[in-house]
């Protein structure tokens, strides 16, 4: 089985008295290795969402369409026809002879998730087990 990367899931709990016990430093992450059974995978990548002081360092902008904020993004691959209907939507600008297009927040799928994870909690005993799970 070919590895294909590891994740470490930093805990955000101590693991108490156990610790101190030790001669070296504490064990304060766990380790998620991914494997796959051939070199023909998907891998669905996990998105987590925008917090609200992520999107307050983006110049976002609300011109009260109902849609929605949204910021201005440059774009690349796209074919003329395809500009043409953006434009004509209302959904293209152009700067210096380039094209950018909106972007609304409802549309973001918000920032990839990287090889740490540091924002799961902990998960003791049955109840919250069940309160997590479906």
């Amino acid at each position: 089985m070919p590895f294909r990367s590891e994740t470490a899931w930093k805990r955000d709990f101590d693991d108490g008295p156990a610790k101190f016990n030790q001669k070296s430093h504490g064990h304060s992450y766990d380790t998620i290795y991914f494997y796959t059974k051939t070199a023909n995978y998907y891998f669905n990548k996990p998105f987590r969402s925008y917090t609200e002081e992520d999107l307050s360092k983006r110049k976002l902008i609300d011109d009260n369409d109902g849609k929605g904020r949204y910021e201005w993004s440059p774009i690349f691959t796209y074919s003329k026809k395809r500009l043409e209907e953006l434009e004509k939507n209302g959904e293209l600008r152009w700067i210096r002879d380039k094209p950018q297009l909106k972007f609304y927040v409802s549309k973001m799928r918000g920032r990839i998730v990287g090889s740490v994870w540091t924002d799961i909690k902990r998960v003791n005993g049955k109840k919250e087990i069940k309160e997590v799970l479906p």
